[in-house]
């Protein structure tokens, strides 16, 4: 375990396999900032170290006490790198976010709706082919009937008679 803040700072970037200067443009902060944070007795300040958890996915009671896992396992944490991994949009993160935020129980129920209404949608005709169904049967009794008129003559041949004087 490192013995101060200083030295868990230093010892997280070295095992991200970054110099100072990379270390500090990820959470935006200039190399000699970073160069502070890592001196023995050096304050580093809350906004600092909650920027080092979030951008790093590192647990908040690791960087300031050293107890516990350096890894934060928190969902915020692991969605975050999840997103950073699947590149996920922001309404794909939203939505994530919304699921992770209800109990088991009721993300159980979320599950369960969404198959009966997925089983149900694909019971169904989409609009599309709905609209497909319909041109063609149009088409098929304009077919028919273009079959029958041509099939039965419109009109019939006259007769001339003449009579003989």
């Amino acid at each position: 375990m490192s013995d101060s803040i200083n030295e868990r700072v230093r010892v997280l970037r070295k095992s991200l396999k970054l110099n100072q200067t990379e270390f500090g443009q990820r959470i935006g902060l200039k190399t000699s900032a970073v160069s502070k944070m890592e001196q023995d007795g050096s304050t580093v300040i809350d906004q600092n170290i909650r920027l080092i958890c979030q951008t790093f996915h590192i647990s908040e009671q690791w960087l300031r006490t050293g107890a516990g896992p350096m890894e934060s396992d928190d969902v915020s944490t692991m969605l975050a790198r999840l997103q950073e991994e699947m590149d996920l949009t922001d309404l794909e993160m939203r939505l994530l976010q919304t699921y992770f935020s209800f109990p088991a129980e009721e993300r159980q129920t979320f599950l369960a709706m969404a198959q009966k209404f997925a089983a149900r949608l694909a019971a169904e005709k989409s609009p599309e082919e709905r609209d497909r169904q319909r041109e063609q049967a149009t088409l098929d009794a304009v077919r028919q009937e273009f079959r029958d008129k041509r099939g039965s003559p419109t009109s019939t041949p006259s007769t001339i008679t003449t009579t003989a004087k």
